[in-house]
């Protein structure tokens, strides 16, 4: 989908541009280009959040687990704590397209919370398989407390952490303590972005409704900085 989706970009605006906000706002006329068409301007988001954050985490875990550096563990270990960090931090920044709130117009608490909810309920969670003993409602709240907002403001694990992939599940219990699974989690990512912005590119729906509304708080934000 990332391939085709910048080749779209590209086809559009006949150059290939950049998917960092500040270098494409300073080149007016294709930012221009990509705003002015709305397929175009959800692409670009998409293959931001691809590029920003699921390549990178992709890269350092093959690059772990193909090391033949004897002292570094294979699988999870220490990317672990630094892929998770980003890929929750993650599910918050597309919730706020998800639901609407953007950057500007929702910021605080609660409107983190809503917005992490938003893309993890319908998105992060839906294809996920679950151990028995957790309830979906349930692993919202460890994913967001005990993972996403431990992970961002001390690189620790609240009664939790990551483990090796145990059969197709992304959460399961352990004694006192919930383990996720990974690479389920960038998986599930990866279909959840994919899943959202497939939706958000059907024209006059409510998902391309509160796209657009997202992504002007979010401009408001930016040309504040130019």
């Amino acid at each position: 989908m990332y391939k085709k989706y910048y080749a779209d970009i590209c086809a559009k605006t006949g150059g290939e541009p950049s998917i960092y906000w500040d270098e494409i706002y300073k080149d007016n006329d294709t930012w221009q280009l990509i705003t002015g068409d709305y397929e175009t301007k959800v692409k670009w988001i998409y293959c931001r959040f691809y590029e920003c954050l699921y390549k990178p985490v992709t890269a350092m875990l093959e690059c772990r687990n193909n090391s033949k550096d004897k002292e570094i563990k294979k699988g999870f270990a220490d990317i672990a704590l630094i892929g998770g960090a980003a890929l929750l931090q993650g599910c918050e920044a597309i919730g706020r397209f998800v639901n609407g709130k953007g950057y500007i117009t929702a910021r605080g608490p609660k409107y983190n919370k809503e917005s992490f909810n938003a893309f993890v309920d319908e998105y992060l969670l839906k294809d996920a398989n679950i151990d028995k003993k957790i309830n979906k409602d349930d692993l919202k709240i460890i994913l967001r407390d005990g993972f996403r907002n431990s992970l961002a403001h001390g690189l620790f694990v609240l009664k939790g952490g990551f483990s090796v992939p145990k059969d197709d599940l992304l959460a399961w219990k352990l004694p006192g303590k919930t383990a996720i699974s990974f690479e389920k989690l960038l998986e599930l990512f990866k279909k959840g972005i994919d899943r959202y912005f497939a939706e958000a590119l059907v024209p006059e729906s409510d998902k391309a409704s509160k796209f657009n509304d997202a992504f002007k708080s979010y401009m408001k934000h930016i040309e504040a900085k130019g």
